[in-house]
């Protein structure tokens, strides 16, 4: 059975693709939207939220590379790492801040 009214992968973000193989013009024309604003180099930045499970709120330094992923800066392995603890929300929060 194919379900093309739902158009959107588990996770709730619309996919790209129809069930039926076909184009989903809407997702396609925001990822279209995105790649015009979105960031095109690395921004670096400081921000207070709980970047990790064993520690509070606290300022930490975060990352949005080119491929929108979110990473922080983790000083006991000395680099920027994507295994922290940030919510959907935070990592939301990090990127509109790169985009801005």
């Amino acid at each position: 059975m194919n379900d093309t009214s739902k158009n959107h992968d588990d996770d709730g973000v619309p996919s790209l693709w129809h069930d039926d193989g076909t184009l989903n013009d809407t997702a396609a024309n925001a990822v279209d939207e995105w790649a015009l604003c979105g960031p095109m180099t690395d921004q670096t930045f400081t921000m207070r939220c709980r970047a990790f499970s064993r520690e509070g709120v606290r300022e930490n330094r975060v990352k949005v590379d080119t491929e929108d992923t979110v990473r922080v800066w983790d000083s006991v392995a000395g680099h920027y790492t994507t295994c922290h603890s940030l919510t959907r929300s935070a990592m939301a929060r990090v990127r509109k801040l790169a985009r801005s």
